[in-house]
């Protein structure tokens, strides 16, 4: 009953925490204590875990550790745990993108991307990528006349129909016509990006998610 008070997509995440830290547990021949849990936290802290996410954990185990061994991770001993880590790695602001789309948007038109009935493979993806997430970005204003997002698609979906694909994805990988995953996809945004701007910025993941 106590746990229905998490939602279930946060109990699913909790649990992964806890099997984390049972694992650790097991591996190192430990029992439960606060000296134990610090020194989990700072296990986590060492491999460079971000303080949110650490944080997280802090909640996943805060109730397993009341309930089943009477250890309050609010107490001092914690509190003052996290302040350090807080204190040797201090949070940096984000910073904004440091990338243009109109810079992209004009790679697009030069002569490896602007035909869409001769361009590589690879190039057909970077481009159709990019401009399909403008388009569902609400951002299709910016997407010129002659970069249509549509014809773009087409293509793609017209070139990669033979492919071996049973569930039906819209995205592969160029090089392998295997599905490709979001990490692939970041991958290739980065790569136009770079591309676009002759490598003179530093397009990172969290900035290409904006």
């Amino acid at each position: 009953m106590i746990a229905a008070k998490s939602a279930h997509s946060t109990l699913s995440k909790y649990e992964s925490y806890w099997k984390h830290f049972i694992s650790f547990l097991k591996t190192n021949k430990l029992d439960v204590s606060e000296h134990v849990l610090i020194s989990f936290f700072f296990k986590l802290f060492k491999q460079g875990l971000a303080l949110r996410t650490m944080s997280a954990y802090r909640a996943s185990l805060a109730d397993p550790m009341f309930y089943g061994f009477q250890i309050d991770t609010n107490s001092k001993v914690f509190r003052d745990f996290f302040i350090s880590c807080r204190t040797r790695r201090p949070i940096t602001k984000t910073l904004p993108p440091q990338w243009e789309v109109y810079k992209v948007l004009q790679y697009l038109k030069t002569s490896q991307f602007k035909n869409n009935k001769t361009i590589s493979l690879p190039a057909l993806l970077l481009k159709t990528l990019f401009l399909i997430a403008l388009a569902t970005g609400s951002r299709i204003s910016e997407i010129a006349h002659s970069l249509c997002p549509v014809e773009c698609l087409r293509n793609w979906l017209d070139i990669t129909s033979e492919w071996p694909n049973p569930n039906n994805f819209i995205w592969f990988n160029a090089a392998t016509q295997k599905p490709a995953n979001n990490r692939i996809l970041v991958l290739r945004f980065r790569q136009l990006i770079n591309l676009s701007h002759a490598h003179n910025t530093k397009s990172n993941f969290h900035q290409i998610r904006k």
